[in-house]
């Protein structure tokens, strides 16, 4: 990966290490919907909003808004957690 070029000796090159401590924004979506404006006016506390994902089916995980594996839930120390079941390939388009 080059970045950027210094003339003299190439400094700009950077490796996989010095990315180690990059942050990156992960995101797990649990499913998605859509609805009308007039509908999102009268959502209000208690209010249920059905999703696309049947319950069981894999939740997904995203670096940045690609995704990259699918997972189930789990709790961990009495937080949420996501065990991945299917890491998915880069250069898979499909």
């Amino acid at each position: 990966m080059i970045f950027g070029e210094d003339d003299e000796n190439q400094q700009g090159i950077v490796s996989m290490d010095d990315l180690d401590d990059v942050p990156l924004r992960i995101s797990v979506q649990l499913g998605q919907c859509q609805l009308k404006m007039e509908d999102i006016l009268k959502l209000e506390k208690g209010s249920i909003i059905g999703i696309d994902k049947l319950a069981g089916e894999p939740l997904e995980f995203f670096i940045g808004h690609r995704l990259a594996a699918k997972g189930e839930v789990v709790v961990l120390n009495e937080k949420y957690g996501l065990r991945l079941t299917d890491i998915i390939d880069p250069e898979d388009k499909g």
